[in-house]
């Protein structure tokens, strides 16, 4: 029962971070797809190649999956992202002149990501929403875990601001985040490998 309430739940604070971010950006309703069209696909294919790949852990007892992945995961990942970012930029707007601000962004992102996973993980692990095969030394939470974060959300923090500050046309833009995603895509995998051997 409470699992379902978590899953609408998701969907509600996946909705507000939409709509805030609309507002924010003055109703550029492109920027705002760009930006979460990009947290979904990212957030949904490297958690369904994770799960697939290592089977180091699991989502039980949901009602809506796609695949192996509860559709709260999927959505968590625009809200994640969305904080991760937001909080990166208006920490970090004082040096928003620098020629390589992406990667003052993608630093403070990627440390907000770590920082809310490592309250939120113990607590997920608690409710069991998803179960760890190994565990870890972190309340049973694998080190791999904390450093995929870190590595994700600064990547996706990068590659986005990356982009968005390109005087680009937008299918350019949609282009080029993508194709940047992959690399993120693959820089968190092969990050997080080492770790995944010290935590089996």
């Amino acid at each position: 029962m409470f699992k379902h309430i978590i899953e609408y739940t998701s969907l509600a604070a996946s909705l507000v971070v939409i709509i805030h971010y609309y507002f924010y950006t003055n109703k550029q309703f492109k920027t705002v797809f760009l930006f979460f069209s990009g947290a979904l696909v990212l957030g949904t294919i490297s958690e369904i190649a994770a799960i697939l790949t290592t089977s180091s852990y699991h989502y039980p007892g949901f009602r809506w999956y796609i695949g192996p992945l509860p559709l709260f995961i999927t959505l968590g990942w625009c809200s994640s992202f969305y904080m991760a970012y937001h909080i990166s930029r208006q920490l970090t707007f004082h040096w928003q002149g620098h020629k390589h601000f992406f990667w003052i962004v993608a630093a403070g992102g990627g440390f907000v990501g770590l920082f809310m996973d490592l309250f939120f993980d113990p607590v997920a692990i608690s409710m069991n929403w998803w179960e760890w095969k190994n565990g870890g030394p972190y309340f049973g939470v694998p080190t791999a875990n904390f450093s995929g974060w870190f590595v994700f959300a600064a990547g996706f923090c990068a590659t986005y601001d990356r982009a968005l500050s390109k005087d680009w046309s937008y299918g350019k833009k949609v282009l080029g985040f993508y194709g940047m995603l992959v690399g993120v895509f693959i820089i968190t995998a092969l990050s997080s490998f080492p770790f995944l051997m010290l935590d089996s």
